[in-house]
């Protein structure tokens, strides 16, 4: 397998001519760890394809959007959990005094 990639040349290792400044290590062509490790690892980093790289990061992107307006919306509901607990309260009170809150007009502002 070493042959496709370098060729040993007396004592020194001849680096490949179709890839200049291609380097790998021999684990890597033994384990042969998955594409998304390489693509992160500082040694194959420069081979991997840009829109690759932009794909994941997009991808990365959204999912962090997402997670950011899921907790705004947690936030606002917490937010209004007071107002809605009093607007309870209220018309709790209305009911014991024998009137609909429903058809109680708001206050003029």
């Amino acid at each position: 397998m070493c042959k496709l990639i370098c060729e040993v040349v007396g004592r020194r290792i001849q680096l490949p001519r179709v890839l200049p400044g291609f380097r790998f290590r021999l684990a890597d062509l033994l384990a042969q760890p998955a594409d998304e490790a390489l693509r992160d690892d500082p040694v194959y980093a420069e081979f991997v394809l840009a829109g690759w790289r932009a794909d994941r990061e997009r991808a990365e992107s959204e999912r962090l959007r997402a997670e950011a307006e899921r907790f705004r919306a947690l936030a606002a509901e917490r937010e209004a959990e007071p107002d809605r607990h009093r607007a309870e309260e209220l018309a709790g009170r209305l009911r014991a005094l024998g009137l609909d809150p429903e058809e109680q007009a708001p206050p003029d502002s």
